[in-house]
């Protein structure tokens, strides 16, 4: 996995998504990294057709459940569902931030993004 966080480091969300499709069998909790990945490399697209493939695909990765009240994994949740205009996984991911210790500002900030 600290590969992978390097390469999103060198702005290699593409390498790093190639790279976490490959390993994901090794640690189911690399799924919420592969979506990050996934989201940076779509807002990185050259055409419409490209960007909605990768989103779809982000979205598409299997979620765990223990991560459900992760701040930063709800984050990317949150960045995503936004990104694809999905108002249901937004909300879904705003209720999971609301019941962890992230700062309320923060929370506010986000809801904002809608």
């Amino acid at each position: 996995m600290a590969e992978a966080e390097v390469m999103l480091a060198d702005d290699q969300p593409e390498v790093a998504a190639a790279y976490l499709r490959q390993h994901m069998a090794e640690d189911e909790n690399m799924g919420a990294l592969l979506v990050d990945a996934l989201l940076r490399a779509a807002e990185r697209a050259e055409t419409g057709p490209a960007r909605k493939a990768l989103l779809d695909e982000a979205a598409s990765v299997p979620r765990v459940d223990s991560l459900r009240h992760n701040v930063p994994v709800q984050i990317i949740l949150v960045r995503l569902a936004v990104a694809r205009r999905d108002r249901a996984a937004f909300d879904a991911a705003i209720t999971n931030l609301a019941g962890t210790r992230i700062d309320p500002s923060e929370l506010q900030r986000l809801r904002e993004l809608w």
